[in-house]
């Protein structure tokens, strides 16, 4: 019984970041002034001593709006605590390269789509 419960609030909390990180995505990207104006997102991962290999690596890496940051939208695994932050057109940056989703998967990233 001590298990279940650990377990459904895992799920719970899981769920939670995921419906919070698709709300916030989907608002930008449907949003007529949003949409116009957010290029890309930086993925941003609470850093301590529970961070996940997969999360830790693709912190502060910035990534064109598109196919790729529709896979890597948090949670990206159970417990998963990361977001992605809007990068506006009127900001400078400069993107990274996209690690493979493979590779994502391979350093934890077990509900990567």
């Amino acid at each position: 019984a001590e298990e279940t419960e650990k377990w459904l609030k895992t799920v719970i909390r899981t769920k939670t970041t995921e419906m919070f990180n698709r709300g916030r995505k989907s608002y930008w990207e449907t949003d007529d002034l949003a949409k116009q104006i957010v290029e890309a997102y930086q993925f941003s991962a609470i850093i301590d001593e529970r961070t996940s290999e997969v999360c830790s690596s693709l912190d502060g890496k910035i990534f064109d709006k598109g196919e790729f940051t529709n896979h890597i939208v948090p949670p990206l695994h159970f417990n998963c605590r990361s977001v992605l932050v809007p990068i506006t057109k009127f900001e400078e940056y400069e993107t990274d390269k996209q690690p493979s989703l493979d590779s994502l998967k391979d350093k934890g990233g077990n509900l990567i789509l």
